[in-house]
């Protein structure tokens, strides 16, 4: 009985899996420093999460919940002494390293920003700016959301 009881619960790679990804749980899942087959996994699920052509491209738009806001960028064959592969505003001073996830060359990362705060950015690669961005508004009220981003 006891084997059963143990063999029933799930592991903690197969539970975040279940959960939807949102810009918080992908802060948590880069948090834990997954690696082997758990960076994969998480590389499966960001892939599915953004769109796996849009990262490709280097189009695939921030998700922005609240506060927190996640970008994603997947280049081919990253050189292993390449410089970090970041999210770089265009106006203002913010720029944040992404984190290689898995064996291949997806890069994530999740930035709390202050209410309000919106800028353009780009991604910076092997010291080239690639894929420019129109600008997002992190906004605590969702309603003002909607009215910010139907006007711009």
């Amino acid at each position: 009985m006891r084997a059963l009881l143990i063999s029933s619960i799930p592991s903690t790679a197969a539970a975040q899996d279940a959960a939807p990804l949102t810009p918080r749980a992908l802060e948590a899942a880069l948090a834990a420093r997954p690696q082997g087959a758990d960076a994969d996994r998480l590389a499966e699920r960001i892939r599915a999460y953004f769109g796996a052509e849009a990262l490709l491209k280097g189009s695939a738009a921030p998700k922005v919940d609240d506060l927190s806001v996640a970008w994603a960028l997947e280049i081919p064959a990253p050189a292993a002494d390449a410089p970090p592969v970041r999210v770089v505003s265009d106006a203002v001073h913010f720029t944040m390293p992404l984190t290689r996830v898995g064996t291949g060359g997806l890069y994530a990362g999740v930035a709390a920003l202050s209410h309000g705060e919106a800028f353009t950015w780009h991604f910076e690669a092997a010291d080239r700016r690639m894929a420019s961005a129109s600008h997002f508004i992190t906004e605590r009220d969702r309603t003002d959301a909607r009215r910010v981003k139907q006007l711009a």
